[in-house]
């Protein structure tokens, strides 16, 4: 919708002159004579309000809606379901090549309706960030496939590979802050804040520029492409109120580690977690974006940091233009987001008086008091378990050694050596002052003679190409790699991986170390064999790269120069003002503005692809990592008919409680003796040694073929003595085979699927293709005990049943087993929510009914349901286009 669109029934639209410029936008401080004072409201429900004015119709956003959201947070009432309209959205290749596949094959199911392809696009603006170059040749018809989606699809940006990975692109080059509109029915330009959606991990860190982020799945996203209703169940906004300053040799990864360990003790799930306060006066963009990340794996929904000097100062160094800055400190302090240093006066008063204030304003407030930080680590297992740097060997030696240890001085590896050592990003984002004093420690070590262990992995690996760029300008890059660091996308010789397996170093007692800068948990040959696995600021990675074993007193000597003196941490620590000359003479802005000139380029080989000029996609055949998805095919078909009933089906598998969704969906490795392995061999695909699943989103088979397959997922109809726990029970064959097999087998004699599990269905990560791959295997309905919100939501879109069990049911009640058949009874067709249906458990000697409910909460999820899923919907939408 464009902005003079608005309704504009509370008079929100104004006119804002900056630099001499007269802009459209839409002022908060302009309806207080309506809602009354606006000033307590935490900055992230500031913009939420902006949304719903600027978007005001007859349909979705009414003027109650405004109401409701202004009052919410003073009357505590019922948490209101705001309809809002994200400003972009941001995928990598992995989310948006699945994403765009079922664009390309609604582009071919509106044609075969009878519309004009191009009327298929991303309603909503979508930037695609190529985080990886599969290195096979078929990887090159990704590359094809997603040229061809920019060249013709409106609202698609591309960025092509090697411009870094998707979370440092869109915070340093991506993020406008606020956000210039264009309406062809006015002559001004219209002002509003970002508000991104993206389903991506570390995306959060560009709210460190003061944009709400909001962290969703990627049928989410495409429901938005698809121009569905962007609804939100607004959550409780939790108040991180930042104080003090941090002490000396304190970064921000410390903070980081302080600020989980603060969040671990509270639940944040769900939740937009907002920082304020006189304390981010002496934190940059790059710490907030460390505490962002930390914030995301604390489980919020969303997080924002307001605007001040900070933001503006970034968004110089990383090309933004002096207008756009300027414009942006304008709009921020017209509209109540940017923050003011506080009046000077003592800490206590100000922690009394911001106190009293806060708790009326947000949902609950957390206190940082950045002086309590410490150089610190977190692990060995959570981010959230703080370890004190002087604390550290104690701590593992207590866990970890045992009385066994170390009996063999003939044993290649000791408890408490580190095995893999990796610096990069502070959690998700490149911390250029980080990695500065890790490179300055490698360069001083040479001074003293010290190397990494020959027995350490160490990598390094920056999410940007311009921090390498500044890394080598400085010189920084040489150090690291004499120190041992060896860059990632550099080819072999590695350090030697051990040549212990798993088995032997448990015979042995023997705890390896896995310790790392970034949030990647994902896992090499070398780090499989680490037991412990902790995450510490780069420079303190590089300094244990050093001495080799975890079990070092890091507060005493790290090792000896070549006359045998100690050497300590304050001999190789740089200087502040070391730093400071380092960064003088090699400005970050430099390198910064090279890649910013060159974003949307991409390298020769990149710009010698010719995508197909065709408005519908020409699916390769017999492609691997491309295959027309059958959504929008059989979305005729796949439409529920109602009444909705199912007879004597079968349960594929029986899970228990809190199960995650990326265990049901396909993730990781593909090995090759199961399903999709199986599956790509016959189709005359060799898998490489490190095929992963996240190359083949663009190809439903394989994906499909890899769900339910993590090693933690048990199905409990399995008997334990089974060897194929993994797998499920087939009737007719009386055998028990791979859980992909048997629901073919089902789909072929036309039995009714069902999954059944317990509390807490589908939470985390994964949703898209837990989903989808539960429709393809043809489940006609989940039944649980409960479901997360966001789970319940992907099955409906996907097309399948969400049930949950009424209170009082246990699972034990239902007897089910192998033998169990499972009907339901006649669902009418919704007109309100909850649904309510019948199931029939029939067991071998009994049969019992239990009343079941569809627990839909929005008239967009009945809509889901009468049509049978997002894809059925999207189209029967075209069509009553146009008969309309």
């Amino acid at each position: 919708m464009q902005p003079t669109q608005s309704l504009n029934s509370l008079g929100a639209l104004q006119t804002l002159t900056i630099a001499g410029k007269n802009y459209a936008w839409f002022s908060l401080e302009a309806t207080q004579e309506t809602l009354g004072d606006l000033s307590h409201l935490p900055r992230s429900i500031r913009i939420l309000l902006e949304n719903l004015l600027r978007h005001e119709d007859t349909e979705h956003v009414g003027q109650e809606d405004i109401r409701s959201l202004a009052t919410y947070h003073t009357l505590q009432t019922t948490p209101p379901t705001l309809t809002l309209t994200p400003s972009r959205m941001v995928l990598d290749d992995e989310t948006g090549l699945s994403l765009m596949a079922d664009m390309a094959a609604f582009r071919a199911s509106a044609a075969r309706e009878g519309f004009e392809p191009s009327l298929i696009n991303p309603a909503c603006p979508s930037d695609i960030i190529i985080d990886n170059n599969i290195p096979t040749p078929e990887g090159r018809e990704r590359l094809v496939f997603l040229k061809w989606a920019q060249g013709r699809m409106k609202n698609l940006r591309l960025i092509p590979p090697y411009a870094g990975k998707s979370t440092q692109v869109n915070t340093d080059y991506l993020t406008t802050s606020i956000q210039i509109l264009e309406d062809p029915d006015s002559p001004l330009l219209f002002l509003a804040p970002e508000l991104v959606i993206s389903p991506l991990k570390g995306f959060f860190s560009a709210s460190a520029l003061g944009t709400l982020t909001l962290k969703d799945d990627t049928l989410a996203a495409e429901s938005v492409a698809l121009e569905h209703p962007y609804l939100l169940t607004l959550p409780a906004v939790l108040g991180v109120h930042v104080t003090g300053r941090p002490r000396k040799n304190v970064h921000a990864s410390d903070i980081g580690f302080l600020l989980a360990s603060l969040l671990g003790q509270i639940n944040c799930t769900g939740k937009i977690i907002e920082f304020f306060g006189e304390g981010l006066d002496s934190l940059s963009v790059p710490d907030r974006a460390v505490l962002a990340g930390v914030a995301e794996e604390a489980g919020a929904h969303g997080i924002y940091f307001p605007f001040d000097d900070a933001t503006l100062d970034h968004m110089k160094e990383t090309g933004h233009s002096v207008a756009h800055t300027a414009l942006v400190e304008s709009y921020a302090k017209a509209q109540g987001l940017w923050q003011d240093p506080p009046p000077p006066h003592s800490e206590e008063e100000e922690q009394e008086a911001s106190t009293e204030k806060e708790i009326k304003t947000f949902s609950d407030v957390l206190f940082l008091p950045l002086e309590q930080a410490r150089p610190a680590l977190a692990g060995p297992d959570l981010l959230s378990r703080l370890t004190l740097l002087e604390e550290a060997k104690a701590l593992f030696a207590k866990r970890f050694v045992k009385a066994s240890d170390r009996t063999s001085s003939a044993d290649t590896l000791h408890t408490g050596d580190i095995l893999v050592a990796e610096i990069g990003p502070s959690g998700f984002y490149d911390h250029l002052t980080e990695l500065a004093l890790a490179g300055l420690i490698a360069r001083k070590a040479q001074l003293y003679g010290l190397k990494v262990k020959p027995w350490v992995r160490a990598l390094f690996r920056p999410q940007s190409p311009s921090t390498l760029r500044f890394l080598e300008n400085a010189g920084l890059r040489q150090d690291l790699e004499f120190l041992g660091f060896r860059h990632v996308a550099e080819p072999p010789p590695w350090p030697p991986a051990p040549k212990e397996n798993a088995t032997d170093m448990a015979q042995k007692n023997i705890v390896a170390v896995r310790l790392t800068s970034h949030g990647d948990l994902s896992l090499d040959s070398a780090s499989a064999l680490c037991q412990a696995h902790y995450r510490a600021a780069p420079p303190l990675v590089v300094l244990y790269a050093m001495t080799g074993n975890f079990l070092v007193d890091m507060t005493q000597a790290i090792g000896t120069d070549a006359q045998g003196n100690p050497v300590m941490i304050k001999d190789l620590w740089p200087s502040p003002r070391e730093v400071s000359e380092l960064f003088q003479n090699y400005p970050p802005a430099n390198a910064h503005r090279i890649l910013r000139v060159n974003l949307f380029e991409g390298n020769e080989a990149f710009k010698a692809i010719t995508p197909p000029q065709e408005a519908l996609y020409p699916w390769p055949a017999r492609s691997a990592f491309l295959k027309e998805p059958p959504f929008y095919a059989s979305a005729r078909a796949q439409q529920k008919t109602w009444p909705i009933a199912a007879h004597k089906g079968r349960i594929l598998a029986f899970y228990g409680d809190d199960i995650p969704a990326s265990s049901l969906a396909a993730h990781g490795a593909i090995a090759p003796q199961e399903a999709a392995g199986f599956y790509l061999t016959a189709q005359g695909h060799s898998l490489h040694e490190q095929s992963r699943f996240s190359w083949y989103t663009g190809n439903h088979d394989v994906m499909v073929r890899g769900a339910f397959c993590a090693d933690q997922l048990i199905n409990l109809l399995v008997p334990p003595e089974q060897s194929i726990r993994k797998g499920t029970y087939h009737e007719s064959s009386e055998m028990i085979l791979p859980l992909f097999d048997v629901a073919e087998r089902y789909k072929n004699e036309n039995t009714p699927l069902f999954l059944v599990a317990g509390k807490q269905f589908g939470k985390g990560d994964g949703k898209e293709w837990m989903a989808k791959s539960i429709a393809l295997m043809g489940v006609k309905a989940v039944l649980a005990q409960s479901f997360t919100a966001s789970a319940r939501l992907a099955l409906l879109r996907a097309g399948v049943l969400p049930l949950a069990f009424k209170t009082g049911v246990k699972m034990a009640d239902l007897k089910l087993s192998v033998k169990t058949r499972l009907s339901l009874s006649s669902l009418s067709v919704p007109d309100r929510q909850p649904s309510d249906v019948m199931l029939t458990v029939e067991n071998e000697d009994d049969i019992s009914r239990y009343m079941v409910m569809c627990p839909m909460q929005t008239l967009e999820e009945v809509e889901l349901l009468r049509q049978g899923s997002l894809f059925a919907l999207s189209l029967a939408n075209l069509v009553k286009q146009r008969v309309t």
